[in-house]
C-alpha cells in the first residue's frame, strides 16, 4: 500500500523493509517498515500479531523512536487492539511531542484502497504481486496468499 501511495500521490518516499522475523536489534531498524524522504525518517511502522501492552510501547519508544529520531511511529495490529495502558502511555508521549499510533492493519488497507480510487487500485495489485514474487518473501506467506485466492475463486 505504501508503494501505491507513493505512486498515486507523487511522493518522494524511500521505503525500507526489515526482513520478516528479523530481530530489531540485529537489523538496527527503526521499525518493520521505515519511510523516509530526502534522507530523513517520515514515519516507521511495526506490524504485529503480538499483544501491545504498556511495556512494549515503552520499550519501542526508548529503543526505536528516540534512538532513530522517529517523528511518527505506528503499530499495525491484526486482531488484538492495544491495552488501555499502552494507549495512555502513547498519549503521554504525544503530549511530549512524539506521535505513536495504533491502527488495525486490515482497516488501514481497506481505507487506503478507498482513498487511492479506481485509477490506482490496479497498481496496488501490481505492487502486492511484486512483493509476493520476491525472494525474501517467506514461502508460508506465498502459500497463505495462494490459499486465499483459491478460496475466493471457489466461492
Amino acid at each position: 500500500m505504501l508503494y501505491t501511495f507513493k505512486d498515486a500521490f507523487g511522493l518522494d518516499w524511500q521505503i525500507e523493509f526489515q526482513g520478516i522475523n528479523v530481530a530489531d536489534r540485529a537489523a538496527d531498524a527503526g521499525g518493520d517498515i521505515t519511510v523516509s524522504s530526502t534522507g530523513a525518517a517520515v514515519f516507521a511502522i511495526e506490524v504485529t500479531e503480538r499483544p501491545i501492552d504498556r511495556a512494549r510501547v515503552e520499550a519501542t519508544f526508548n529503543n526505536k523512536v528516540l534512538r532513530h529520531n522517529l517523528p511518527d511511529y505506528m503499530f499495525f495490529f491484526t486482531d488484538t487492539p492495544p491495552s488501555p495502558e499502552a494507549r495512555a502511555l502513547a498519549r503521554r508521549y504525544f503530549g511530549q511531542g512524539h506521535d505513536m499510533n495504533f491502527l488495525p492493519v486490515k482497516q488501514w488497507l481497506v481505507d487506503g484502497l478507498a482513498t487511492i480510487g479506481t485509477r490506482h487500485r490496479p497498481r496496488f495489485t501490481e505492487h502486492l504481486l511484486e512483493q509476493l514474487r520476491g525472494r525474501e518473501m517467506p514461502a508460508s506467506m506465498k502459500l497463505a496468499w495462494n490459499k486465499i485466492i483459491r478460496e475466493l475463486l471457489d466461492s
